[in-house]
């Protein structure tokens, strides 16, 4: 059996209760038993990774926006791009318009799009503003000839910016959710069985419980606060299913090659040991 240890210790954020074997700590540090084991695991080959990463439907889009930049796009004074702009990128991309815009809305159609894209592929080191200028990087222009490591800078941009919480301006439990993505990675990929959306949303729920209390005690609907908690864990799912990390039938996770080379990089990075097959 491959193994996993590290020199984390101490009780999991939920006390005494054992989960099954796995117990996770949100926030983006691991918490394993120490007798925590996992299958023997063997990673895929480093060309059908590559080729994984490239086909993941994130890295696509965001290579697709990279492409589009290419030698230079215009910014307008807030640092984004200018209408004409959007309008030309939503052309190149197949963009839909914003269906929750109003007709008067100050906002353009693509605005919210664009700017989530340009701030992605920004955080990534893809591309990167200068002046009124969008450029590419040395790094976007050959993001397909070192495709495994560009698309590792995406998902740590998707981490860096948040999911739930997309810079700070989430929910009040939208932190607590995007905290939880490396636990979900690791989880649904090396676990040995698949990884169920309704115990991630109970630990999301767990995490937040004083929240939950405070939501009760002034007479809030907590039942609707679960529902929207676990509405933001399917979205960042939704996200960790286009990055090509897990697969998702139904209301069950499960691994991916991208997804357990990712898992076992996540683990090394956090302190712990992994055993792997050659």
């Amino acid at each position: 059996m491959g193994s996993v240890s590290g020199s984390h210790d101490g009780i999991g954020p939920f006390g005494d209760e054992e989960w099954e074997g796995v117990v996770f700590e949100l926030g983006g540090r691991l918490d394993l038993p120490e007798d925590f084991s996992v299958p023997p695991l063997r990673l895929a080959p480093a060309d059908e990774l590559s080729a994984a990463a490239r086909a993941a439907p994130a890295f696509v889009q965001l290579s697709s926006f990279v492409d589009w930049v290419g030698t230079g796009r215009r910014l307008g004074d807030d640092g984004e791009l200018e209408a004409s702009e959007q309008e030309d990128l939503a052309a190149c991309l197949g963009l839909e318009p914003e269906a929750w815009l109003e007709s008067d809305d100050e906002l353009g159609p693509y605005q919210q799009q664009a700017f989530l894209l340009t701030e992605w592929a920004d955080a990534a080191g893809l591309v990167q503003r200068r002046g009124h200028r969008l450029l590419r990087t040395a790094e976007g222009h050959d993001m397909h000839a070192d495709a495994l490591g560009a698309w590792r800078a995406v998902f740590d941009a998707m981490v860096e910016l948040g999911v739930a919480d997309p810079e700070g301006n989430g929910p009040p439990w939208g932190e607590t959710v995007d905290a939880a993505i490396a636990d979900v990675v690791v989880l649904a990929n090396v676990a040995g069985k698949p990884l169920a959306l309704s115990d991630v949303v109970e630990r999301l729920c767990s995490e937040e419980e004083e929240l939950l209390m405070f939501d009760a005690a002034n007479g809030g609907a907590t039942e609707d606060l679960r529902e929207a908690i676990a509405e933001d864990a399917g979205m960042v799912v939704d996200k960790l299913v286009e990055m090509g990390v897990v697969v998702r039938e139904g209301e069950v996770l499960r691994e991916t090659p991208l997804g357990t080379w990712l898992a076992v990089r996540l683990l090394e990075e956090d302190g712990f040991q992994v055993a792997l097959q050659p």
